[in-house]
């Protein structure tokens, strides 16, 4: 396994993409809160908008992919604020009907554990074949297949261990958090609101930062499948791939 071709991808894309993904994410989740109100206050309501709340849920994530992925492809260029949306836009049937064929493998995956876990694995860049390259869902699902099945137990760790990294740096958050309500159950007087507070916004930001390593997770995996991986550059691995535009070049 060559796990340090993964290692020195995931950190270069993380540090060429991060910024914009975070910016997106934290615009996602003010466009998101109208949403969760009404669930509080009208689930009714909220419930015959969810179908609507879940298309802008699935392309809004599939838009932060495609955004990560052109912040690495046009590395060294100021990037255009909409950078991905023109991709999301012209595949967004097939970006829905491919999110739908994922959950459903997930939910068959899910009656054992490990076929479950080796499935969010496997597809993690499952999205950017289909808006990337512009492919339909089952063809977009043959070509992640076939690619990653030649570095099914690479993917598979360094799955793991991404998902072991955010578990780490969302952890003490939590345990911050966990410690200030069981605190204020106990009735014992002391800053608990204030503790709270601060908890909760020190997690958002923890949310947002872990929704970047998840894009960049997902990127890398695209990368490295496609032979476009810093390592494979560096060793005149590199291919002709599609765009997200739709033009072929030479990334």
């Amino acid at each position: 396994m060559n796990l340090g071709e993964w290692k020195r991808d995931v950190f270069y894309v993380w540090r060429e993409s991060r910024k914009p993904v975070m910016v997106h994410s934290l615009i996602m989740y003010a466009l998101a809160f109208p949403f969760v109100a009404l669930c509080m206050f009208s689930p009714m309501a909220a419930l015959a908008l969810s179908p609507v709340a879940m298309v802008v849920f699935v392309l809004a994530w599939a838009h932060l992919h495609v955004l990560g992925y052109e912040a690495v492809r046009q590395s060294g260029t100021r990037l255009a604020f909409g950078a991905g949306i023109e991709a999301v836009k012209k595949n967004w049937l097939s970006l829905m009907l491919g999110y739908g064929l994922w959950c459903a493998l997930y939910m068959v995956g899910s009656i054992f554990v490990l076929p479950a876990l080796v499935i969010v694995a496997v597809l993690m860049p499952y999205l950017l074949f289909i808006a990337v390259e512009g492919r339909g869902p089952i063809d977009a699902l043959e070509t992640n297949v076939r690619l990653a099945g030649d570095r099914l137990a690479e993917i598979v760790v360094a799955w793991l261990a991404l998902v072991f990294g955010v578990m780490v740096i969302l952890m003490p958050v939590v345990g911050v958090l966990m410690g200030a309500i069981v605190w204020s159950a106990s009735g014992v007087e002391g800053p608990t609101v204030a503790l709270m507070g601060v908890g909760a916004v020190v997690l958002f930001a923890v949310t947002v930062v872990g929704q970047s390593l998840q894009v960049a997770g997902a990127v890398t995996a695209y990368r490295v499948l496609r032979g476009q991986s810093v390592d494979a550059v560096q060793t005149g691995g590199h291919k002709v791939v599609q765009t997200s535009s739709g033009a072929p070049v030479e990334w």
